[in-house]
């Protein structure tokens, strides 16, 4: 778990769509049908955003 306060820098996550069949997305969550940036979801204003999603970390 990570907070980003206004103004500090945050990685620009992607999401990717739900791959699971029996994955229980919230009703007002947002999903995505393709790899989507975070930078295209962000918007200014939106006030505190929580992201919940699974994370994939690759080794180099």
């Amino acid at each position: 778990m990570a907070t980003y306060l206004p103004r500090s820098q945050m990685p620009n996550y992607t999401l990717t769509a739900p791959t699971l069949p029996a994955l229980n997305i919230y009703q007002n969550s947002t999903s995505v049908e393709f790899k989507t940036p975070l930078i295209q979801l962000l918007q200014k204003n939106m006030g505190c955003v929580q992201w919940a999603a699974c994370t994939e970390f690759k080794s180099r």
